[in-house]
């Protein structure tokens, strides 16, 4: 990973470019619940340090939308989801969904995405999480 320093824009390709039968490839627009059929997204950081993507909706009007974040080391974090209800030890929810954005030396996008879902209510509880790392070529347009 290279450091950002705020660098962060390009246009990359909407297919994930790592998949296998354990994790099939996923569109970019996916992770961010953006809902469209593009072939390549084009994204970069603004000046009030929010995620801008740019985008064509499915009636072919162009669309931006915005994610808040703030840059770690060599990465832009984004929460899509934070909701922690903590009244422990009777109950307690969490559920987050979680980027961390950057760009390896090869200039790819490379997006973490972690989620946390769980809750406990008095001894019970239950939830599940998962890791998940995609890469994204730059687009060649």
């Amino acid at each position: 990973m290279q450091n950002l320093d705020e660098r962060l824009s390009g246009a990359f390709n909407a297919n994930a470019a790592n998949s296998d039968p354990v994790n099939p490839a996923i569109k970019l627009q996916e992770l961010f619940k953006i809902q469209n059929g593009d072939s390549a997204i084009s994204l970069k950081v603004n000046k009030n340090k929010e995620l801008e993507i740019h985008f064509r909706k499915r009636n072919g009007v162009l669309g931006t939308a915005y994610f808040k974040g703030k840059f770690q080391k060599k990465y832009f974090k984004v929460f899509l989801e934070k909701k922690r209800i903590p009244f422990v030890p009777i109950y307690s929810i969490t559920q987050v969904n979680k980027l961390k954005i950057g760009l390896d030396k090869k200039g790819r996008l490379i997006i973490n995405n972690t989620i946390n879902h769980s809750g406990m209510i008095l001894m019970m509880a239950a939830g599940h999480s998962s890791d998940r790392q995609y890469v994204f070529n730059p687009s060649k347009n």
